[in-house]
């Protein structure tokens, strides 16, 4: 197994000295340059002799230097410090990093003199030129939507260009801190690969903390239908989103397929529609019977219907295919809590830990620990949900007022509910709480 904490041989190694201000803020300069650059502690990036939370990740950069060498030019998308392109750089590859964070860019700037640097959001990623090569590494992970930055790169990249991808492997009792969002399977990392137009070549590493893949582009009639669907979805436009997505199913391959068939399923249920939404699971099922997601679905159909039992042993089996899927995890929580049991908080608590900024089900897990007079792991798990930065709008605040209130935090309470009344003064549920 591969040690992220290892130094990195060939990665450069400028002066740079970080200084703590009283407030927190690291400052870094470049004594041999004189360039002065921020930085920031904490899980977001790593910057080189800087203590954190967030993972050393030269080795991995090293693994995609010796996989990429015969490319012409290389893209680090998410480059951060510019650590990972700086061992690229002296690999001798032609490197060109990217970051949506103007400090990362700056430091990137001064600490990896051999690489070329710019600001971008990955999503809205312009013209990389002759790139024929990509570095993602511990980037999807942070995103709101992993699909819109693989579909970007997959629109400037050539046929056959190749990918190092690497991303935290998922676990059940996984404690992620902001920005990370989720962490991957194996067949989740695939899947969302699959739906995006890359296809895994090889594994670099299937077990540890990350998992790592050497990917290609490929073409694939459906994507375009796809990219039309998911923008449609954006817009609010459910039917226009439809028609693409079953014109997607119609003309790409048998990945988009089941994809397609996963959306057309998933906006039915939405809108209400269950034998709709059922049968297009089932399609999806036949067309890979070993994807927990549409178990996942059936078993939100049942338990919505009011057959927890039947919800339950959906879950389950979707859990044997892969036991960090959202969907079956959500499931079966969904379906103890129908039935009364015990095992209610785990279950929800789990789902908690893979969807850490995915506000129902966190405040549903708080919820249900505060029934256990669990006040302090259900409102930890609220707080790092807060952490990410997000609107959650009034509903949540609503929750997190009464949680507190029955944790005992009435000073907490009163104020939150004070700034949530300024925040959304008409909403009816903040004025009760007076």
């Amino acid at each position: 197994m591969t040690d992220l904490s290892a130094p990195s041989p060939s990665a450069p190694s400028p002066s740079v000295r970080y200084d703590v201000d009283p407030s927190g803020a690291v400052l870094c300069d470049f004594p041999e340059t004189g360039a002065f650059a921020p930085a920031v502690r904490g899980r977001v990036r790593h910057y080189p002799g800087l203590t954190s939370t967030a993972p050393r990740t030269g080795a991995l950069y090293e693994h995609a230097a010796a996989l990429l060498g015969a490319c012409s030019k290389v893209l680090d998308a998410g480059c951060g410090s510019g650590h990972g392109a700086g061992v690229l750089a002296a690999h001798g590859l032609d490197v060109l990093g990217v970051d949506v964070d103007d400090g990362a860019v700056l430091f990137a700037d001064a600490f990896a003199p051999r690489a070329r640097f710019r600001r971008e959001e990955l999503a809205e990623l312009s013209d990389v030129g002759s790139v024929d090569g990509v570095t993602l590494i511990d980037v999807l992970g942070h995103v709101l939507n992993p699909f819109d930055v693989l579909r970007a790169l997959h629109r400037r990249l050539p046929p056959g260009a190749r990918v190092f991808i690497a991303e935290p492997a998922a676990h059940p009792d996984q404690v992620l801190e902001a920005p990370a969002r989720r962490a991957y399977s194996k067949r989740g990392l695939v899947s969302i690969l699959r739906a995006s137009g890359f296809e895994v070549e090889s594994w670099v590493l299937e077990e540890g903390t990350f998992l790592a893949a050497m990917v290609r582009r490929v073409r694939d009639p459906g994507l375009e239908s796809l990219d039309r669907a998911n923008d449609a979805l954006r817009h609010g436009d459910g039917d226009a989103a439809l028609a693409a997505f079953q014109e997607a199913g119609e003309r790409g391959s048998r990945f988009l397929q089941l994809e397609a068939a996963l959306a057309v399923a998933d906006i039915h249920y939405s809108q209400g529609r269950g034998d709709g939404a059922g049968q297009c699971f089932f399609q999806a099922k036949d067309l890979d019977p070993t994807d927990p997601r549409p178990l996942a679905g059936l078993a939100q159909i049942a338990v919505t219907v009011g057959q927890p039992a039947d919800s339950l042993s959906m879950a389950k089996l979707g859990l044997s295919l892969d036991s960090t899927d959202l969907g079956c995890n959500c499931a079966l929580a969904m379906a103890l809590d129908s039935l009364g049991e015990d095992q209610k908080a785990e279950a929800w608590r789990r789902s908690a830990a893979l969807a850490p900024d995915m506000a129902a089900v966190v405040i549903r897990y708080a919820e249900v620990a505060a029934e256990r007079g669990q006040h302090t792991s259900g409102l930890g798990a609220v707080e790092r949900l807060r952490r990410y930065g997000d609107d959650l709008g009034p509903e949540f605040a609503v929750a997190f007022v009464r949680l507190l209130r029955a944790a005992g935090r009435t000073q907490e309470a009163d104020l939150e509910l004070q700034l949530a009344r300024e925040a959304y003064p008409s909403h009816e549920a903040l004025a009760e709480l007076v």
